[in-house]
């Protein structure tokens, strides 16, 4: 009988298919490939924030935040045995740098993004985000950008304009009770439109008086002319769609004219900087914003947290943005945590889109992203800033006004 054996040309066939059992066990088939930024050992995550430059504020204070959420998970032996740490690239709020920093960050390979610019610096960096499916919590600046339309791997974190000036124009109507109309002056772009929005729902739905809305140039500095016509309307309450040196812009020509009305402001007249900027001026005023105040009694365990580990620069950048930039890392860290070892960007947006109320430890309404928006703490909290005093009083709880 004749023997059986194989022939050159099949043993070399033999050969290469072993060639490509070993490559691929090595490499990854598609299926196996390996998701970015996450290793045996570590997790990776990223963030496009300013952190130099006259706008910087934001960026400190949210990376101080994020590393916050990041060191208690660490301290806590990581997710499943993987330690997490952050790359950050700095936009300094240029636009194009933060297309390049993100690009950096996707090269350099990361699970998802915990930190974004706002304006035009997240406007940059939607394509990418886009191109390459990044997993992405915008939680620096409130951009309808980032969920018109709904992507399935962005989510965000904070209440719309038109529902924190809705809120703050109830508030007033309620408790102070102007006897003239109701005014707004704001910015002649996208962020001012939802503030006019906003001010003219809650006039039209609670059936209060109002002037036409007054429109500004973005960076104007004197709103004398502005003041004026509007006192000569007899307004009895001014909602100011401004960041933050209009506010003082603005509360020095009241002041100067002795309109001693109630005013409204984005959650920016709630910080430091606005703040000390006003205090000439010697007016109190409303804000409204999706977190707690910094220096509030609710965030005391926020700030201990802190001292324990974080250093001493990074707790001396913490402002309210660390509160967002801590609550947004926080939802990523605990969707990948759900996710097992078995850690994936598809799992990890499946998982966001299923945190229903996390705990935010009271620095924010309980976290929900199972919404139409893909976006948790929309509830709004009214506050007090009084400059002069160096102070922010909360006066509501945190209140939807979908």
């Amino acid at each position: 009988m004749a023997a059986v054996g194989l022939t050159r040309s099949s043993m070399e066939e033999k050969m290469k298919a072993l060639t490509y059992v070993a490559l691929a066990l090595c490499l990854g088939t598609p299926a196996m490939a390996q998701t970015p930024g996450v290793t045996d050992t570590e997790i990776v995550l990223g963030a496009v924030l300013p952190m130099s430059g006259p706008a910087s504020f934001p960026g400190l204070g949210a990376s101080a935040g994020s590393r916050l959420a990041i060191a208690e998970y660490n301290a806590k032996g990581g997710i499943h045995g993987r330690t997490v740490r952050m790359l950050v690239e700095d936009d300094g709020y240029v636009p194009s740098r933060a297309y390049q920093g993100l690009v950096k960050l996707a090269d350099d390979g990361i699970l998802a993004l915990v930190g974004t610019s706002g304006g035009g610096s997240l406007g940059a960096m939607l394509p990418v985000i886009d191109e390459k499916k990044i997993p992405t919590m915008v939680s620096t600046s409130v951009s309808n950008a980032a969920v018109e339309p709904v992507r399935p791997y962005v989510f965000m974190l904070g209440a719309d304009y038109e529902d924190m000036f809705f809120a703050q124009i109830k508030y007033i109507s309620e408790n102070d009770k102007p006897e003239g109309p109701y005014a707004v002056i704001a910015q002649d772009d996208d962020y001012g439109a939802h503030v006019e929005a906003g001010v003219m729902m809650a006039v039209e739905k609670l059936g209060l008086p109002s002037v036409p809305p007054v429109r500004f140039k973005r960076g104007q500095k004197d709103f004398s002319a502005e003041i004026l016509r509007l006192r000569s309307q007899g307004i009895g309450a001014l909602a100011v769609g401004g960041v933050i040196a209009e506010t003082p812009g603005v509360l020095k020509e009241l002041a100067k004219l002795r309109m001693n009305i109630p005013t409204a402001h984005a959650h920016t007249g709630a910080i430091d900087m606005t703040a000390r900027l006003s205090a000439p001026y010697n007016m109190a005023y409303y804000a409204a914003d999706y977190v707690v105040p910094i220096a509030s009694e609710a965030a005391a365990g926020f700030r201990e947290l802190a001292r324990q580990h974080l250093g001493e620069e990074e707790q001396k950048s913490l402002n309210r943005f660390s509160l967002t930039g801590y609550l947004g890392t926080k939802a990523v860290l605990a969707a990948a945590e759900a996710c097992g070892r078995e850690l994936t960007r598809d799992c990890l947006n499946d998982n966001l889109k299923k945190i229903d109320a996390l705990d935010s430890g009271g620095l924010s309404s309980p976290l929900d992203f199972t919404n139409d928006r893909n976006t948790a703490a929309r509830e709004v909290q009214i506050v007090r800033v009084n400059p002069m005093e160096n102070t922010v009083e909360p006066l509501t709880g945190f209140v939807s006004y979908r």
